[in-house]
């Protein structure tokens, strides 16, 4: 499907594991399963070598290569830090770009910090998935946890619905 995408003009992709509907445990690796995160890079990596070279691949999943506190045990926590990995994949051809999805809700800053050797300083997403909650239920989005305004519009959300029973639409 892709290479019939690049062939009507498509110039990037944009790599999830899927649609919300059919498969949101893939597409967003959680806390228990963070091991998850290597199915984006290697699922990015296909499309990759798929493509035509000047066709972009953005690969997703990279929140659980947060800082220095990830859960990620197959390799040095040092590789596997969010700086080091985007770069390691990137160098490797795997993609082009990362994507820094809820890492951009979390601390919008990320990049800025990193490229200012910062790392200490940003805020990294917990994989908390109050965004997503806030997302299928309509409501604005942002990092639950960092950012005062939509922990209370998460509060005022549940307060009018209740916890949702699953996390998708």
């Amino acid at each position: 499907m892709i290479k019939g995408l690049e062939e009507r003009g498509a110039s990037y992709f944009v790599e999830t594991l899927g649609n919300v509907h059919a498969a949101m445990h893939y597409m967003e690796a959680d806390r228990e399963e963070a091991e998850l995160s290597y199915l984006h890079l290697y699922f990015a990596n296909m499309m990759k070598k798929a493509l035509k070279p000047e066709t972009v691949v953005v690969g997703s999943g990279f929140s659980p290569f947060r800082g220095k506190k990830n859960t990620l045990l197959c390799i040095e926590p040092e590789k596997s830090q969010l700086l080091a990995m985007g770069g390691r994949v990137i160098e490797d051809g795997m993609m082009d770009m990362i994507g820094l999805g809820r890492q951009s809700f979390a601390d919008p800053y990320t990049p800025k910090k990193l490229a200012e050797g910062r790392e200490d300083e940003i805020k990294y997403c917990v994989q908390c998935m109050n965004c997503e909650e806030l997302m299928i239920r309509q409501q604005p989005v942002g990092c639950v946890l960092y950012n005062k305004f939509y922990t209370d519009k998460f509060r005022e959300t549940r307060a009018k619905f209740g916890k949702l029973s699953a996390l998708h639409t």
